[in-house]
């Protein structure tokens, strides 16, 4: 997309699209859109990095088994609210909000944008809890990730335990491309109690966290200059809307992926969605008044 032509609306863009010549804005291979199934990933985390290769019609890497490890949490039990202990269930503070509904500003430039990627939901599906670290990727999981380490800064952020977060990772981003990440997040950084942390509670994603940490702001990179992450140019990639309680219009909430084919592709949209609000002065008042909407149910052919 041409900075110069960007629309002042920050309009979602139209899911309609002919995959065969369709390509993603700024992708430096500028490789074309692939019509893509979910990706099925088999191996174990310590076997992933040597098996992986730049192929990307490459859908299985073998059959390797992967330890079961179990969860004291069980999918019976219901979701509560966090505790107090936890912070209880967060609602938007007023300046927030305020600052959300002043006009959309233009930016003379495309701006540093920090995008927040959750993992479970958003990018895959992981089908057991027996077997946390095997999942299914989102069709063209791997071109949305080239795209967005082409022009923001990302990191991800997850409700799932850390040592999950890391077998995850360590598959979704190969090699460099996990480096290019300024942060890993799991369940620990939600603010949960003991109590709350080891049961199945429903968490929140306080995204002042992020922008309250010395070192995630020392990672701005302009931070010489003043620069600060902040609702103005923070954007949370989830399937979930509650947990943005907090912060709803720094969200872009995408269906939730459930590991089915999809007739559509989510992640091409967001990525359009995401080349509108690099110029944008303030993500929050964008988001607000013209938000993401996709709503094509998935393909189960």
């Amino acid at each position: 997309m041409d900075y110069q032509q960007t629309p002042s609306s920050c309009q979602a863009p139209n899911p309609q699209f002919t995959p065969s010549n369709s390509q993603y804005s700024g992708n430096p291979a500028s490789q074309d859109y692939r019509d893509l199934p979910g990706q099925q990933y088999q191996d174990s985390p310590s076997s992933i990095r040597s098996k992986r290769t730049p192929n990307k019609k490459q859908y299985g890497w073998g059959k390797e088994e992967i330890v079961k490890t179990r969860s004291p949490m069980s999918e019976k039990d219901p979701i509560k609210a966090p505790s107090p202990a936890s912070g209880g269930v967060p609602e938007p503070m007023d300046a927030y909000i305020a600052q959300a509904a002043q006009p959309l500003r233009l930016a003379p430039e495309p701006q540093h944008i920090l995008v927040i990627i959750d993992l479970n939901g958003a990018l895959i599906h992981r089908p057991s809890r027996l077997q946390p670290t095997r999942y299914i990727a989102r069709q063209s999981t791997d071109l949305f990730l080239d795209y967005v380490f082409s022009r923001f800064q990302v990191m991800v952020w997850s409700a799932a335990r850390p040592n999950n977060v890391d077998a995850m990772c360590s598959q979704l981003f190969p090699g460099r491309s996990r480096q290019k990440l300024l942060a890993e997040w799991g369940r620990d950084k939600m603010g949960l109690s003991q109590a709350d942390y080891n049961s199945r509670t429903q968490v929140y994603k306080r995204l002042e966290t992020i922008w309250d940490d010395s070192k995630m702001q020392a990672k701005h990179p302009l931070r010489d200059h003043g620069g600060r992450w902040s609702q103005a140019n923070t954007v949370l990639i989830d399937d979930s809307t509650e947990k943005a309680r907090s912060h709803p219009y720094n969200l872009i909430k995408v269906p939730e992926f459930e590991g089915q084919r999809e007739s559509e592709d989510v992640l091409r949209a967001v990525a359009e969605y995401l080349d509108d609000l690099l110029v944008q002065m303030d993500i929050s008042a964008c988001i607000k008044a013209n938000p993401f909407r996709f709503n094509h149910p998935p393909s189960h052919k």
